[in-house]
């Protein structure tokens, strides 16, 4: 029962992430992203946070999750 619940959490973080990288410039706030994703405020919140956790979105000042592109170290040493 357990295992089925993770299986399904990872499932839906896999299918949220691959939302933002197939579409770059993606931005949703979360509630956009719960109509689109069709889950509840606290399952897309907290799945959009994982995501957040993991370096692949980030959260801007006006509350949109968006790709996160990190810096590169070499164009950060020129």
């Amino acid at each position: 029962m357990m295992a089925d619940r993770r299986r399904r959490m990872q499932n839906l973080v896999v299918r949220k992430q691959q939302a933002f990288l197939d579409a770059p410039a993606f931005r949703l706030t979360l509630p956009q992203a719960r109509r689109r994703f069709a889950t509840s405020a606290t399952t897309c919140e907290a799945l959009l946070n994982v995501l957040v956790e993991a370096g692949v979105l980030s959260r801007t000042s006006q509350g949109e999750y968006v790709r996160l592109f990190p810096r590169s170290t070499e164009h950060a040493a020129a």
